[in-house]
């Protein structure tokens, strides 16, 4: 059985900071290498901290972060999965990707855009439709952003492409274990799941997590 060492970045990402951020994570990334990690993940937006707010107002702050994600992956010591703004064709995503090889080997746009309490992203972002799955070391990791897992959408849309390009099907609260266990078997050994989610409802949130976890019959690493 293959075996993956995951290690998590719990950082304070500073709003703006792009070059600090980008920074604190390749510290991170030496430590995760020095412990024998495999990969390192981080938060969701840790690249540009969250919430950037009207930042994400401004094209030169997309440009900005591709620049600054390019070059994070180009000095990379082990595979990073990082969280950032994404400008693509005119449209503008809460990303997230695979940074290995010296590259950005992947992206994952975020299919369920909250709109409620803290949370206005619809303002900013488009939502993603396409799923995400990578390998690494022989283990197929299937990425989730924050309220992709209990928000319906998600989990359809990626359970449908898994038939046809063996992709992972993300899981939410009221999907049906038998539509989508046997799917994600198929598909995914471990789901990823970055989020940046408010501290007084953390116990809401290991709740859904729980609940991916015996949807997708795949281990889950959750990171916030």
């Amino acid at each position: 059985m293959s075996r993956l060492r995951v290690a998590i970045a719990q950082f304070n990402a500073h709003v703006g900071d792009l070059a600090g951020n980008a920074a604190r994570i390749l510290e991170l990334a030496v430590h995760a290498r020095a412990a024998g990690a495999d990969v390192l993940l981080t938060p969701e937006l840790a690249l540009s901290g969250y919430p950037p707010e009207d930042l994400l107002m401004r094209p030169d702050f997309y440009r900005a972060c591709a620049a600054q994600l390019d070059a994070l992956a180009r000095a990379a010591v082990l595979p990073i999965v990082i969280g950032y703004p994404e400008e693509s064709s005119g449209k503008r995503y809460n990303a997230a990707s695979l940074l290995v090889d010296g590259r950005v080997a992947t992206i994952y746009r975020k299919h369920r855009l909250p709109n409620y309490e803290v949370f206005d992203e619809e303002r900013y972002f488009e939502a993603g439709r396409e799923p995400c799955v990578f390998e690494l070391k022989g283990v197929r990791c299937g990425l989730a952003i924050c309220a992709d897992v209990w928000e319906s959408g998600a989990a359809e849309s990626a359970a449908l492409a898994a038939f046809v390009s063996s992709l992972i099907a993300q899981g939410v609260w009221n999907l049906a274990v038998s539509a989508v266990a046997p799917l994600a078997k198929l598909v995914a050994d471990l789901t990823v799941q970055t989020t940046f989610f408010p501290v007084f409802n953390l116990g809401v949130l290991f709740l859904f997590t729980r609940s991916l976890y015996r949807v997708l019959a795949s281990e889950v690493v959750l990171w916030n």
